[in-house]
C-alpha cells in the first residue's frame, strides 16, 4: 500500500468515526458535531446557558492566563517508531522546514500526519493501547506546533491547524476507552490545551484566531462543542 493510499485511508477513517458521537444510555444519539442534542445537561456551546451542576448560569468562568504552546528544540525531518501488530503511520512533508514525529505501542493503531506550507511545522504524536486513531493536519506560512497523546483503545482523535500570521499551538490528551477529539485551529495565535480522561467523551472545538482555551473533561459520557470567534479566552472543566 502506498504512503498517498494509507493516508487517505486513515483520513477517511477518522471522518467516518465523526459520524457518530458518544451516546448515553436511554438517551437519543446525536453527531458529535451537535453533543448539545443529547439534552444531557451538559456545559454546551461555550458551557453558556445551562443550570444544572455542570452548568455556569450565575457562576464566573474564568479566563485562562496568556500562554503559548512553544515548539521543542527540534530541527527538521520524518520520524516513526512502532512497536506492536498491525500498527499502520505516514508522515507527508512538503517543505524542508518540517519535523514530524510518530510513536506507537500496542496494536491496530493508526496515525496521519500531513505538513503543508512553508511554515515552521512541528507534530508530535504518542497513542499507546489498541485501535486508536489520529488524523493530525498542519497548513500555512506560519510556526505551528502539536504535541498529542492517547492512551487507551478505540480513541478518535482530528487535528487541524491553519496559520498565516502567528504562531499557533496545541497540547491534547485522551485516555480511557472510545473518546472523541476534532480540534480545529484558523489563522493564527491560537492556544488550546485538552484533556479527557474517562470514557466515551466527546468534544469539538474551532478556533478562529487569537484565542485561548483550556478545556478539562474528567469523567463517563461528557460532551462539549465550542467555537470561539477572534480574540477570545475560555476555560472549561466539567466532570462527572
Amino acid at each position: 500500500m502506498t504512503d498517498r493510499t494509507r493516508t487517505g485511508f486513515l483520513l477517511a477513517s477518522a471522518a467516518a468515526f465523526l459520524a457518530a458521537a458518544p451516546v448515553l444510555s436511554n438517551v437519543p444519539p446525536a453527531p458529535p458535531s451537535e453533543p448539545c442534542a443529547k439534552s444531557n445537561g451538559n456545559p454546551c456551546k461555550g458551557n453558556n446557558g445551562n443550570d444544572g451542576s455542570q452548568g455556569n448560569v450565575g457562576k464566573d468562568t474564568p479566563e485562562p492566563a496568556p500562554f503559548v504552546i512553544a515548539r521543542p528544540n527540534a530541527n527538521r525531518g520524518a520520524f516513526i517508531d512502532q512497536i506492536g501488530s498491525a500498527n499502520q503511520a505516514t508522515i507527508t512533508q512538503a517543505d524542508s522546514g518540517h519535523y514530524a514525529r510518530i510513536d506507537q505501542n500496542g496494536s491496530d493503531q493508526g496515525a496521519a500526519i500531513e505538513q503543508q506550507g512553508a511554515g515552521d511545522h512541528y507534530a508530535h504524536a504518542v497513542q499507546r493501547g489498541s485501535d486508536n486513531m489520529l488524523a493530525l493536519s498542519q497548513s500555512g506560512e506560519e510556526r505551528l506546533v502539536a504535541l498529542t497523546e492517547q492512551t487507551g483503545n478505540n480513541n478518535r482523535m482530528t487535528i487541524r491547524q491553519r496559520a498565516y500570521g502567528e504562531t499557533s499551538g496545541v497540547l491534547a490528551l485522551q485516555s480511557g476507552s472510545s473518546n472523541l477529539l476534532d480540534l480545529t485551529q484558523n489563522e493564527g495565535d491560537n492556544q488550546a490545551t485538552i484533556t479527557q480522561t474517562g470514557n466515551a467523551n466527546a468534544a469539538v472545538l474551532t478556533q478562529n484566531g487569537g484565542n485561548q482555551l483550556v478545556l478539562t473533561q474528567t469523567g463517563n459520557n461528557l460532551a462539549i462543542a465550542i467555537d470561539q470567534p477572534a480574540g477570545q479566552a475560555l476555560s472549561v472543566s466539567q466532570s462527572r
